[in-house]
């Protein structure tokens, strides 16, 4: 006798079943199931696709808008770190011969930096003479 109604099923199984347990299987869709779901999965690949296509034209958009932003920051991080601003320009060496040293001076009179003399540079001059004198200007 073939059990005709879910009901039915349903009644038979729970007089003959030796105990019931909850547990988690699987259920196999039928064949109109499974086609009904391939639809259901086509239809939203091609929108997350639509919106991912989205996503990469405000990434670019967004890209554009902060990488000068990024680069501004990355510079002025870099001067603070510094406390100052790389600068390409002309220099003023001056020799100190007494000191045996040479200083580095900016066009505004700043001294940039000091290093020993090369052995080249220990030779005395007669500009290096006039400097060194003590000498005014007024004069001497």
């Amino acid at each position: 006798m073939p059990l005709s109604t879910p009901e039915e099923r349903l009644k038979h199984l729970e007089s003959n079943a030796d105990r019931i347990e909850h547990e988690s299987y699987v259920r196999y869709f039928s064949d109109s199931e499974l086609e009904t779901k391939k639809e259901e999965f086509s239809s939203i690949s091609i929108e997350i696709s639509s919106i991912e296509e989205q996503k990469k034209k405000s990434d670019a958009e967004f890209k554009a808008l902060l990488t000068p932003i990024k680069l501004d920051a990355k510079k002025l991080l870099l001067e603070l770190r510094t406390k100052g601003e790389p600068v390409t320009g002309e220099v003023y060496v001056i020799i100190d011969h007494n000191n045996n040293e040479a200083g580095y001076y900016s066009p505004d009179g700043n001294l940039i930096r000091q290093r020993g003399l090369y052995p080249k540079e220990r030779q005395v001059t007669l500009m290096s003479v006039n400097r060194s004198g003590n000498l005014t200007g007024t004069n001497d």
